[in-house]
């Protein structure tokens, strides 16, 4: 293919998996920020409040990188 089309594509990528490892750091920290916050909940329960409320937001981030 053209070579051009070939770097663009591998920029993507690289681009787009430093977007998944910067929301996976805030995923974390907001875990244990929770965990630590609320000690008496179980850890699925500070799972459910850490996905709601983080999800939104990369879900928002993640279509508006894919059709913006």
């Amino acid at each position: 293919g053209n070579p051009f089309s070939t770097t663009m594509s591998g920029i993507a990528v690289v681009a787009e998996s430093e977007i998944v490892e910067n929301y996976n750091i805030v995923f974390n920290d907001t875990f244990r920020r929770l965990k630590e916050e609320v000690g008496r909940l179980s850890r699925v329960d500070v799972i459910n409040r850490t996905s709601e409320q983080r999800l939104r937001p990369i879900r928002l981030t993640t279509a508006t990188t894919i059709f913006g």
